[in-house]
């Protein structure tokens, strides 16, 4: 065995043998993490038709994810251990939803990884129905690179329930319409009827030939 693969056998093996743990202070903002992309992208799956679903709802996705920054909490807690330095899991609440995940790098071959669990808020579910399914966002390459790495957003439940709730939606929508359209044929129907019962106007008896006219105003 050479010395430089001796050596890099060591350094492996060293590595491998750290452990520690410590906090990163921090006041940054993650890119592409707005849970409020949930709601964003339901709301315009609803309005459009079935067919649209899958293509609707990852460009509604892609646009809401960039179109906010979520601040990381003021401390996150490192770990150092079988060559890998990841973060504990880190849970961030606001209100558009909350995110959860965590984020890795492998010391012996320097890849990072990170995932995310994206979900709804509570208060921004339709009616009395619960939150919707979370969005997985995973971000998985070189850490040279991090800052071009593309993230892979997995959206399998949450397409599932959109798709029910999509049939759901429309069906509460054409009972919306048919009760409006309802009240509307009740309004004419009693204006008609209130028509018919009230008597005519009564007209002024004819004057008999000769007679002058009768004065326009009363004196």
């Amino acid at each position: 065995m050479t010395p430089k693969a001796t050596q890099s056998i060591l350094s492996l093996a060293l590595i491998a043998a750290l452990a520690g743990q410590g906090r990163l202070k921090s006041d940054g903002k993650l890119p592409g993490l707005w849970p409020g992309a949930v709601s964003l992208a339901a709301g315009e799956v609803l309005k459009n038709e079935p067919d649209k679903l899958r293509g609707v709802l990852q460009q509604a996705l892609g646009q809401g994810l960039a179109a906010g920054r979520l601040a990381l909490p003021p401390e996150v807690v490192l770990e150092l251990a079988e060559g890998q330095l990841r973060s504990q899991p880190i849970v961030i609440d606001n209100a558009s939803g909350r995110a959860a995940g965590s984020a890795a790098v492998n010391l012996q071959t320097f890849q990072f990884e990170s995932e995310w669990r994206l979900q709804q808020a509570p208060a921004a579910a339709l009616g009395n129905k619960p939150p919707l399914p979370a969005v997985v966002v995973t971000y998985r390459g070189p850490l040279a690179v991090i800052d071009k790495i593309e993230p892979a957003v997995n959206t399998e439940a949450l397409e599932r329930e959109l798709a029910v709730r999509k049939m759901e939606y429309d069906v509460e929508e054409l009972e919306r319409l048919r009760q409006l359209d309802e009240a509307r044929r009740r309004s004419e129907d009693e204006r008609l009827r209130q028509e018919m019962q009230s008597p005519p106007p009564t007209l002024p008896a004819p004057l008999p030939p000769g007679s002058p006219p009768r004065s326009a105003t009363p004196g």
